[in-house]
């Protein structure tokens, strides 16, 4: 006596999952082969195969994550699994497993904007928190969402690319730009001179949960995922970037 949420997915023999229609190194890109790779793909295709299904569809339709959030709230997909961080809006339409990694939040520093206004608020967290002062985060995604709950004093820029952001806040046009600690640790790996005019800044208080969206009435699958977790070994992002790195080609 196999539950209906389970039912539909055993009988087309395979699981169908919203993935975001851009790139999103580690978690899930396509490498020089034209293979669609990557964390969350790897998490995927083990959830099927803890499911008992050999195929996995990826619905990459969705060009912002709204629409994805959509996709799962409309039971169009069995599941989102798409570097999507939990915020209270998106569970207001949608389920959430438990996450399966966190990532701290953090900023990128503008030294001399900083150096201007800074006065006797030495903390750049509690300048930035309190004045009104311009941050960017990327639109469309949860960056937006957690920068307004944080940043109440400051205007929120909502930038189309992370390479536009970052360049705003090099340029000092804006005094810091917001985002998760991974992909600002990247930049500044990447490109150690940045460090003469920006400060990396995590923000260990503020966490970024990554979960996999599943349809609301699918309580069944929640409470599978759940156990899922349980016993699955944890994410180790510094295992991961050194598995994918070598087949992550710039574009």
């Amino acid at each position: 006596n196999i539950h209906s949420e389970f039912k539909e997915i055993y009988e087309r023999e395979k699981l169908i999952i919203a993935m975001y229609s851009e790139d999103r190194f580690p978690y899930f890109f396509v490498n020089g082969q034209g293979e669609l790779i990557g964390s969350d793909v790897d998490l995927a295709y083990d959830i099927a195969h803890q499911l008992g299904v050999k195929e996995v569809e990826f619905n990459r339709s969705a060009k912002t994550y709204d629409d994805m959030i959509d996709l799962v709230a409309e039971s169009e997909v069995d599941m989102a699994i798409s570097k999507i961080s939990i915020t209270l809006n998106r569970a207001q339409k949608v389920l959430f497993s438990e996450p399966y990694f966190t990532l701290n939040q953090a900023i990128l520093l503008n030294r001399m904007q900083y150096a201007k206004v800074k006065s006797n608020k030495a903390d750049p967290m509690q300048l930035l928190t309190s004045s009104n002062v311009k941050i960017g985060a990327l639109a469309g995604i949860s960056y937006i969402e957690f920068a307004r709950e944080l940043f109440l004093e400051a205007e929120v820029l909502p930038f189309k690319s992370k390479e536009d952001m970052i360049q705003a806040v090099l340029r000092g046009d804006i005094m810091a730009a917001f985002y998760d600690e991974v992909e600002l640790k990247r930049y500044v790996n990447d490109h150690p001179e940045a460090l003469l005019d920006v400060q990396l800044i995590t923000i260990d208080d503020r966490k970024d949960a990554l979960a996999i969206a599943i349809p609301p009435e699918n309580i069944h699958i929640q409470e599978w995922l759940k156990h899922y977790f349980t016993y699955r070994t944890p994410l180790d992002m510094d295992q991961v970037l050194n598995r994918y790195s070598e087949e992550h080609v710039e574009t």
